[in-house]
């Protein structure tokens, strides 16, 4: 809320939240909130592509 109320989340329409706000800043922000000062509040794991094998 706070991107809405300060008006950096003005975008006239209708738009997907990913598109209107500065994701960085909600995490940090949403981190800052939730006690993550020195490390980031999220994670991001992912597994590596499947190697196809070559025939």
């Amino acid at each position: 809320m706070s991107q809405v109320i300060d008006g950096t989340a003005r975008t006239p329409g209708v738009h997907p939240p990913e598109a209107v706000l500065d994701i960085d800043r909600f995490f940090t922000d949403l981190g800052r909130h939730l006690g993550y000062h020195n490390h980031s509040c999220v994670e991001i794991e992912q597994e590596p592509p499947a190697i196809q094998a070559t025939r």
